[in-house]
């Protein structure tokens, strides 16, 4: 008994000696400070403009849900992960696939933006060129030389390809315009010079039409389908110079001036560039990207078949 007792007391001796040299410590450590200081602060200061992006999905998810009022649910860089597969946090709707799952699989086909097109009234001049839309593509029939609707897109069999997105401006009502397009060949031969592409605000009937070579001089020549023995039949000059000069172009001119901006004519900049359309303040609009083979560009040969390209671009405020 008087063993245990001592073992106790010694207990609590080491005890009292802990709790002491912990006072002591955080007494020192209080001392010791004699200054305080705030380490370097990286800051992001945004001007009071801001445009936002997310891929588009579906109506019947997203539109009168509120969910696109919001702000959060946008971004300001899209990768191509995100487009092909619907992030986990805009599952809130339920379980739906994004409609761009399947793209590796979807082809492009010769197609025009020229809504009509008429024979020459002078044999070997080329024909006459109608307006051009870059919302409603038109097939090609090289035998015939004629034009006709195109219906469908976004498939293995399909004529074009539809990238949707939603574009939210916040606070004020901006206009838009496309900025920095590059479309690159990644495999085969020169495809990129034969691509087109249109943007315009869904349900639109116009749509400026973008291109890094926009030429119309498709030639029809000796053995090639459709071919009627007048290797003339092209978009004359004077018909190619009217279509160039009714849309927007993207000029590749090798002057790093021009390739910074998607322009009219040679001017350069945001502020030369063709307007979209004006986004309403906290609205969200939704903008369709509609990539094709223009089917009169001198570029449209068989050399691109099976072809594989890249296409990179960003939606901006014209007025930064």
């Amino acid at each position: 008994m008087k063993s245990l007792k001592s073992k106790v007391i010694l207990s609590a001796i080491v005890l009292l000696f802990a709790l002491v040299a912990t006072i002591g410590s955080t007494y020192a450590w209080f001392t010791v400070s004699s200054t305080v200081e705030v380490p370097g602060i990286t800051m992001n200061v945004k001007s009071s403009k801001s445009l936002l992006i997310r891929p588009y999905y579906s109506d019947s998810a997203e539109v009168g849900s509120g969910y696109l009022e919001v702000p959060a649910n946008y971004y300001t860089t899209l990768t191509e992960a995100q487009i092909i597969t619907i992030p986990a946090a805009d599952v809130a709707f339920g379980t739906y696939t994004s409609p761009y799952a399947n793209i590796g699989t979807w082809r492009m086909d010769n197609a025009t933006a020229i809504s009509t097109l008429t024979m020459p009234t002078v044999p070997g001049t080329g024909f006459e060129a109608g307006a051009l839309n870059g919302t409603d593509l038109q097939a090609l029939d090289l035998d015939a030389k004629t034009i006709s609707d195109v219906s469908g897109g976004n498939s293995a069999s399909g004529f074009y390809i539809d990238l949707e997105f939603w574009l939210f401006s916040q606070l004020t009502a901006e206009n838009i315009v496309l900025q920095d397009l590059v479309i690159s060949t990644t495999s085969g031969t020169d495809i990129d010079e034969a691509i087109a592409v249109s943007v315009f605000v869904s349900g639109a009937v116009a749509a400026p039409i973008y291109s890094l070579d926009p030429d119309y001089a498709f030639v029809f020549t000796t053995g090639m389908t459709g071919y009627d023995g007048n290797d003339s039949d092209f978009l004359d000059t004077t018909d190619m110079a009217t279509l160039l000069a009714s849309h927007a172009l993207y000029y590749n001119s090798g002057s790093a001036s021009n390739l910074t901006n998607v322009n009219v004519g040679t001017v350069t900049g945001l502020a030369g560039a063709t307007i979209i359309t004006q986004l309403a303040a906290d609205t969200p609009t939704r903008i369709v990207v509609r990539i094709f083979i223009e089917g009169w560009d001198a570029d449209t040969t068989n050399t691109i078949l099976a072809s594989d390209l890249d296409i990179s671009f960003k939606f901006a405020l014209q007025d930064q």
